[in-house]
């Protein structure tokens, strides 16, 4: 099972390097799709990512 959303896509969207926060939100996707909360597609866990980062005060610095 791999979630649509790589730690990379996280680095990469949020500006940042290998950190714990990229833990948490790949963490908070995988558990958000066996818990039956979204869908196991890109755009679902995407948004989630979202979300999960701006909860850990960061903010996407690029769009999809």
């Amino acid at each position: 099972f791999q979630p649509p959303i790589s730690g990379e896509l996280i680095m990469e969207t949020f500006g940042i390097k290998p950190c714990k926060e990229v833990g948490i939100i790949k963490t908070e996707i995988k558990d958000a799709i066996l818990d039956g909360i979204i869908h196991n597609n890109f755009e679902e866990a995407y948004n989630l990512m979202i979300v999960k980062g701006k909860e850990l005060k960061m903010e996407p610095q690029k769009k999809k």
